[in-house]
């Protein structure tokens, strides 16, 4: 494994550099009034991304077989950077980074992000309590999230802009050659012209790195032979419960009627609405979220700030929005406008602190039909309050699966 550790360094002590002992070459661009012997001088502008963009454009056509991008101080993001630098392959450094850091999703052929995983989530910066506060620092956030659609645009102008961009920490980040090059020296150049325009923009290009080279966009959705392609995986959020789902559309007859109570950003009910389609059944399927983050934490939440999350909600199911009906309102509120035994399948998945659940499940279960089934999720998670509301409830009539469990009227 041929690796280059390209270093960004604005008064930091490199000592540690002496440990590394997994990498062809060191490179460290210094940005300090008093740069190191031996070192590449750069005027302190454009942070960690101008060093990045600055190595690739000097060196586009020499590149080694993979590269290593960190700060001259590593350690604050990615506490066993070492063992990830001295790595003498892509699955040993993938190994080491997860080892430490189990939320961290960005890994794909090619690139790996170090450290904590991070998402930046135009909707989240208003749930921000710095941000309800702080207008400079609103403001800011406004305009980076504007500039990286900006910046999506010029890349993917074909294909919708996401809306959460998946980050590490630090802009430390393992990618290999073939992976820069899939995009031209000129992109290059143009982003790192683009430093120059303002501070913004540095801060929005950070956010860049997993979308430019991780996996690439998915096509649009489209049906094959009658079958709808899923595009549920290039929706954020956490969905196990899949098996469930396409169970729940095998089992109902034509004209059955779904709820997900719970919806997020839309990960699952995007998932439930393909399958729905594929299987030619005339299912229908409601959606109820108040989109206000948390449905346990819905006091003070500014209209604009759900608006703004209902219109992310909107772009995720944009292929199947047509196909569903969203209820944007409380859970219990919205399960009182149903006829009790008019649902044949309810999934609760909205807040999940003891006297939520408690008030979803009574509120629900009443609507499900004799046959049907209510279900919800993190069963044995969120310090086991779940649970605790369905065994109470349900006694010894209710099954698991996995962090699901199932209640068959």
């Amino acid at each position: 494994m041929q690796k280059h550790l390209i270093i960004s360094r604005f008064n930091e002590d490199p000592g540690w550099l002496s440990r590394v002992n997994g990498c062809d070459k060191i490179w460290i661009y210094d940005k300090s009034e008093e740069p190191l012997p031996g070192s590449i001088p750069l005027p302190n502008t454009g942070r960690d991304v101008g060093v990045i963009l600055t190595h690739i454009v000097r060196h586009y056509q020499e590149l080694p077989e993979w590269l290593l991008f960190a700060q001259c101080n590593p350690f604050d993001h990615t506490i066993n950077f070492l063992d990830v630098a001295n790595a003498a392959t892509y699955n040993d450094a993938l190994a080491h980074n997860r080892s430490c850091y189990t939320n961290n999703k960005l890994a794909a052929d090619g690139f790996l992000g170090l450290g904590n995983q991070f998402d930046i989530y135009r909707g989240l910066i208003y749930l921000d309590e710095r941000s309800a506060n702080d207008d400079a620092w609103r403001t800011f956030h406004e305009d980076k999230h504007d500039r990286l659609f900006d910046l999506w645009s010029r890349l993917w102008p074909d294909h919708p802009a996401p809306t959460v961009w998946p980050s590490a920490y630090g802009c430390q980040i393992l990618v290999s050659r073939e992976r820069i090059r899939e995009w031209p020296l000129e992109l290059y150049r143009e982003l790192l012209r683009a430093v120059s325009e303002s501070t913004t923009i540095v801060y929005a290009l950070e956010n860049l790195w997993w979308r430019l080279w991780g996996p690439p966009p998915a096509p649009a959705p489209r049906c094959i032979d009658g079958r709808m392609a899923h595009f549920y995986q290039d929706i954020p959020g956490f969905f196990d419960f899949a098996d469930v789902y396409r169970e729940q559309v095998w089992r109902a007859h034509d004209g059955a009627h779904f709820v997900e109570i719970g919806c997020w950003m839309g990960r699952s009910a995007a998932f439930l609405a393909v399958e729905i389609v594929n299987s030619h059944k005339r299912i229908k399927l409601d959606l109820v979220d108040t989109f206000s983050g948390r449905l346990d934490k819905q006091d003070g939440v500014a209209p604009h700030v759900m608006s703004l999350m209902r219109r992310d909600f909107d772009a995720n199911l944009a292929p199947i929005i047509d196909k569903v009906r969203v209820r944007q309102m409380p859970s219990v509120l919205a399960a009182a406008t149903y006829p009790d035994a008019s649902v044949d399948f309810a999934f609760i998945d909205a807040a999940h602190d003891y006297e939520s659940v408690k008030a979803d499940i009574s509120a629900w279960l009443p609507k499900i039909k004799v046959g049907g089934t209510l279900a919800g999720h993190d069963f044995n998670q969120d310090r086991g309050e779940v649970s605790r509301v369905v065994q109470e409830a349900f006694e010894d009539r209710f099954i698991v699966s996995g962090q699901t469990w199932l209640v068959q009227l």
